[in-house]
């Protein structure tokens, strides 16, 4: 899993939805940021960056929905085994062709 711009692997250890506050829920706000730079279609937003403060709220759900969705999978806004396989296979895919063009930053 994607640590801070990193490549590091942080394994999911709880289903992250709203109301949460921690060091995974910040670690997957930056990833949905960085699959934007991606380029890849299953990766973008039309939404602003979230800002990755820790704290899972309802701009944070709104973006794991709009992620869901473009990837066909079930929509109800928690990052479970399969949304997160699934941000980390885009991830993965995006690194063996090359880095990010950029720092995603708090909107």
């Amino acid at each position: 899993m994607f640590v801070g711009g990193s490549d590091i692997s942080t394994p999911l250890r709880r289903n992250l939805h709203v109301g949460l506050i921690g060091e995974d829920v910040r670690e997957r706000q930056a990833l949905l940021n960085a699959l934007i730079d991606t380029e890849n279609p299953l990766g973008q937003s039309n939404l602003p960056y979230i800002e990755d403060d820790g704290e899972f709220g309802s701009k944070t759900a709104m973006r794991v929905k709009e992620f869901q969705s473009r990837n066909n999978l079930t929509i109800d806004g928690v990052i479970g085994p399969q949304t997160d396989a699934q941000m980390d296979a885009i991830w993965i895919a995006f690194l063996r062709k090359g880095r990010p063009r950029s720092s995603s930053g708090a909107a």
